[in-house]
């Protein structure tokens, strides 16, 4: 009887570890622009992505602070939170997992890797307010996954804060922990600390304008050798919060932002998919990507990183569908 209530037991703690890992369940980053849809429409939103095999979705909930210096954390005023977590709600009884992806910005949209608060102290106080709040409303909502930081490059020098936050964080949220380092430096000391080493994966995978596919494929290898040897370091998988090329010629030189001079060019972007697939679809180091972006918005459409409708969608559904079955 010992043994088979010892067995029922490690059986339980099983499941309840793969639920919470959710491994190889990669997809799209979904932006809401406009926050005024109907359940209805957003709801239609979510069923199409659901269509192309993705069983899985981050949301974005943005978050201001006044300058690059200042340390007045706050919910956006352009953003509403009660609508992003009534979407998650959507979501969920799709049959969706979801990651929340909160992104910390300023009313001129200054990149977060540059804030240098004046006071730091003050800052993190206020951030771990900020995100105890929604690490709360997380549990509430059923999301596994919070990202904690992303790409806060700037305060990643205080690792110690950073393991304090995510500690703290442990009694709100049971869910995964992410913190997202930027594509150009990810070494960092709080890596054991969450569950996942968080990457914003806009490598540069080309020298120039229009690089070969073989040019790619050898980017991405050498890539794959550094992030491999960090995941190895801190015994902690990788994970893609971020990854995305937009339809543009020169996406895959400068990814964080293709040329706004280059033509448009849907088989390019197929290619920079292509690459990444074929270098990292049997990795199961890689516990998820997110796939940066699907929104609602049809403004420079042609041009952007939506891959719905585009070439690259059939990469990537390629991409979903392989990885799920992992």
């Amino acid at each position: 009887m010992n043994k088979l209530i010892i067995l029922i037991a490690l059986l339980f703690i099983n499941t309840a570890l793969a639920v919470k890992k959710a491994p190889y369940q990669d997809g799209p980053v979904f932006i809401e622009w406009d926050q005024n849809h109907t359940l209805k429409i957003r709801q239609k939103m979510l069923e199409k992505i659901a269509k192309i095999g993705s069983k899985h979705v981050t949301m974005v909930l943005f978050g201001c602070q006044s300058t690059i210096t200042s340390a007045d954390i706050r919910s956006c005023n352009f953003f509403n939170d009660d609508y992003l977590f009534e979407t998650v709600g959507i979501a969920r009884k799709l049959g969706f997992q979801v990651t929340l992806l909160p992104i910390l910005t300023t009313p001129n949209w200054d990149w977060r890797g540059l804030f240098k608060p004046k006071n730091v102290s003050e800052w993190f106080k206020n951030y771990r307010s900020w995100i105890t709040r929604l690490a709360m409303r997380s549990q509430e909502s059923g999301i596994i996954e919070l990202v904690i930081a992303s790409e806060i490059s700037g305060l990643y020098q205080y690792p110690k804060e950073w393991i304090a936050l995510a500690n703290h964080l442990r009694t709100y949220f049971s869910g995964n922990l992410i913190i997202t380092a930027n594509w150009d430096y990810y070494d960092f000391e709080f890596w054991p600390a969450v569950d996942a080493i968080g990457i914003s994966a806009y490598f540069p995978i080309a020298e120039t304008l229009n690089p070969t596919y073989k040019e790619m494929l050898e980017k991405w290898a050498l890539h794959k050798k550094k992030l491999l040897a960090v995941s190895l370091k801190y015994n902690r998988p990788l994970h893609f919060t971020e990854l995305g090329y937009e339809s543009v010629s020169g996406a895959a030189k400068t990814p964080w932002a293709a040329p706004t001079t280059g033509a448009v060019d849907f088989a390019h972007q197929e290619a920079c998919f292509r690459a990444f697939a074929e270098t990292w679809k049997n990795e199961k180091a890689l516990l998820r990507t997110s796939v940066w972006a699907t929104d609602d918005s049809e403004m420079n459409y042609d041009r952007s990183f939506e891959i719905m409708g585009k070439p690259a969608q059939k990469v990537l559904e390629e991409y979903f569908y392989y990885r799920n079955a992992l």
